[in-house]
């Protein structure tokens, strides 16, 4: 995507987090399209799934700012000594900073890599329990990572929900964005809510092929999708 002209992209980024890295030559402004909620989920719920043989699976910071910001450790002795596994590396630093739990990641940080590394240390024998700590909405297939004598529970911890921005397409017009950035079709829908895209003169970026997908439904295209998913790699596009 990059060209020889020095000029300044100005990119709304609509994504939950704001990006921690952004390329130089990037002036990014986050309006994040999703707000977070917690769910009705209790320590109780999650104490009546942890088996001796229960495994935890946690995919964001966000479940983990929830553990932290209720004290759940405090609330079920032992939770940090179960077995533990996170989806990503950032994650994982997270539950270590913040709750001192070490998880293990799996070398290719996605849900089919989680899956995979589960699948070759699944034990020869006996029952276990795979417990998620997830989004709810979230729908995920362990798959290969159970055995016939084995469990899958999911345990939402939050929800999303659309956000609103009242002036959001006067902000627009004043800031001229070369580009908006989406990451999900949830945050499409927000958007769409928010502000008339066919109004801004801005070309679409999508953070995957599922997001991009959604985009025609409101019979938009997606200007740049990058080759592998993910924030850093469609900003690196950007640039």
């Amino acid at each position: 995507m990059g060209n020889g002209a020095k000029k300044t992209l100005r990119v709304l980024y609509t994504g939950l987090r704001a990006p921690e890295d952004v390329p130089a030559g990037i002036d990014l402004r986050h309006r994040p399209m999703l707000e977070i909620e917690w769910t009705d989920a209790t320590p109780a719920d999650l104490g009546e799934l942890l088996t001796p043989q229960a495994t935890l699976l946690v995919y964001s910071r966000t479940a983990v700012e929830r553990l932290d910001r209720e004290d759940w450790l405090a609330r079920l002795p032992g939770l940090a000594d179960r077995r533990w596994w996170s989806v990503g590396h950032k994650t994982a630093e997270a539950l270590k900073r913040r709750l001192g739990i070490d998880a293990r990641v799996p070398s290719e940080q996605n849900f089919e890599g989680l899956l995979a590394e589960l699948s070759r240390r699944r034990p020869p024998a006996g029952s276990y329990r795979l417990v998620s700590l997830s989004l709810e909405g979230t729908t995920r297939d362990p798959g290969p990572a159970l055995s016939e004598d084995s469990t899958w529970h999911d345990l939402p911890l939050y929800r999303t929900v659309p956000a609103t921005y009242p002036s959001l397409d006067e902000e627009l017009s004043n800031w001229k964005p070369n580009w908006i950035l989406f990451t999900s079709p949830k945050g499409i829908d927000a958007f769409m809510a928010n502000a008339d895209v066919s109004d801004v003169g801005a070309r679409i970026a999508a953070i995957g092929p599922t997001t991009a997908e959604h985009l025609e439904s409101y019979g938009l295209a997606a200007d740049f999708v990058p080759d592998e998913p993910g924030r850093d790699a469609v900003l690196r596009g950007l640039s």
